[in-house]
């Protein structure tokens, strides 16, 4: 399915401009001629293009599609019509790129698909988590709420990755400024004192010999070491990119000391959001299976609900079915079996989805607290033992002067 770019016009003689996807350009010609559109041109466009620039991810922020369903359901909410809406958030953004993304929706409204499937034709901006949603606000007359719902779900989600990214930051500070202190001592500080060791006529310590010699190996090896780091870089990072190694990458993130069971909680305050905004939109316990595991951002969890989705749909329960998978917490079990016994699945997910949020950030503010007087002791206890190896040639020439 290749994406094309067209200029047509409408019976009226009015300009419409608009991205869409078909088999070939004759594909393109007959639909467009059956909502009686004149073409005036065409092309297809790569994946990342599109009419205005729409597809250039790096241009529109997780923040800014959020406050465009804040405003679009306030302005839905308030009597205006969905078009309406439409144009005059296009003309109040500042940012081209949006504009050009509404605008391309707008059109597509106008030239006869739902707001779902207009949105569905823009994956990067909008998952089906969100076209879901959508289609459900749209099948029940309930658009304006599930707007609303979707900003705060993006929102709370955004949120959160703001304080893991928050909480993270000075560490990382601190492992740089560590990583470029190493790089000062070694190749600048030991051979310094190299050229003053060599006027020594001592024997140099068995510690110094091991900095010194170390100093020279990253010296005389640097680039392939650079390049060894580079190569294995590049190498994990394409394996990490297909299904076995998101697989593998992911069964570690989650069993490592102390920090998987943070990325743990967070993919599973993940998945419990999402399955509590779906469920209160409407949608299906089924087609909610479809969806979150792919948001949970774990490829466990995601195949762990397809296989639950799987047991459900051949008549399982949904709590006995993820009690399958040891990827779900037992809490989370428990809390789900409540739910469906009394009826109140969705609020279950919304405390479970705030117990372990609050627990991640709770672990984040602590791990880092703790990290970051390790990692200044670390790096004082290298620093020391380098200063130690450096003087100690000059106490030894010291002492034998003196004698």
């Amino acid at each position: 399915m290749a994406r094309f770019v067209y200029y047509a016009r409408d019976p009226a003689g009015r300009p419409v401009r608009a991205a869409t996807e078909a088999e070939s350009v004759a594909e393109l010609m007959a639909r467009l001629k059956e909502r009686n559109l004149t073409v005036v041109s065409a092309r297809e466009v790569r994946s990342r293009e599109s009419s205005r620039g729409v597809r250039n991810v790096s241009t529109i922020r997780g923040t800014e599609i959020s406050f465009f369903f804040r405003q679009l359901a306030t302005m839905v909410g308030a009597g205006v019509s969905l078009t309406d809406a439409l144009r005059e958030l296009a003309v109040q953004t500042g940012n081209q790129s949006l504009r050009g993304l509404i605008t391309g929706i707008r059109v597509e409204i106008e030239n006869g698909i739902n707001f779902s499937q207009a949105l569905a034709r823009y994956p990067h901006y909008f998952p089906p988590l969100v076209t879901a949603m959508v289609q459900s606000g749209e099948e029940g007359g309930r658009i304006s709420e599930v707007l609303e719902q979707i900003s705060v779900y993006l929102e709370d989600k955004l949120a959160l990755q703001r304080e893991v990214k928050t909480a993270s930051t000075y560490p990382v500070f601190i492992g740089v400024f560590f990583l470029f202190s190493l790089a000062f001592i070694t190749f600048f500080l030991i051979p310094k004192f190299e050229e003053i060791f060599k006027g020594f006529r001592v024997a140099l310590p068995p510690l110094t010999r091991f900095v010194v010699g170390s100093s020279h190996f990253l010296l005389k090896n640097l680039p392939f070491v650079i390049l060894f780091l580079v190569a294995a870089g590049l190498i994990l990072y394409r394996y990490g990119r297909t299904r076995p190694g998101r697989r593998l990458f992911d069964i570690l993130k989650v069993r490592l000391p102390v920090i998987g069971e943070i990325f743990h909680m967070v993919s599973i305050s993940y998945f419990c959001q999402t399955f509590a905004v779906l469920l209160s939109s409407g949608v299906s316990v089924i087609r909610c299976l479809e969806i979150v595991g792919k948001v949970a951002g774990n490829s466990i969890i995601e195949e762990s609900s397809e296989a639950v989705r799987l047991g459900v749909e051949r008549g399982g329960n949904l709590s006995s079915e993820m009690r399958l998978h040891p990827i779900f917490p037992a809490l989370l079990v428990r809390m789900i079996a409540v739910g469906e016994q009394t009826g109140s699945l969705g609020e279950m997910f919304i405390r479970v989805n705030k117990f372990y949020r609050d627990e991640a950030m709770l672990k984040t503010r602590v791990l880092t607290a703790v990290i970051e007087p390790v990692m200044l002791l670390g790096l004082g206890v290298i620093v020391g033992v380098v200063v130690i190896a450096l003087y100690l040639p000059i106490f030894k020439m010291t002492g034998s002067v003196g004698v």
